[in-house]
């Protein structure tokens, strides 16, 4: 018996160049609305460190 996790799609992606978030402009203008401080990563890129 294999057990699968149910998985979503979120929009997001993550821009390795950039090193920013990268998600439609609808997926932004709803985010920003919920949590506006979220706007700077947008466009500022950030240091992931990924496990």
């Amino acid at each position: 018996m294999i057990n699968v996790e149910k998985e979503t799609y979120t929009g997001l992606r993550w821009n390795p160049i950039k090193r920013t978030i990268d998600a439609s402009n609808d997926w932004w203008e709803s985010r920003l609305k919920v949590v506006p401080e979220a706007k700077k990563f947008r466009t500022s890129s950030i240091d992931p460190e990924f496990e």
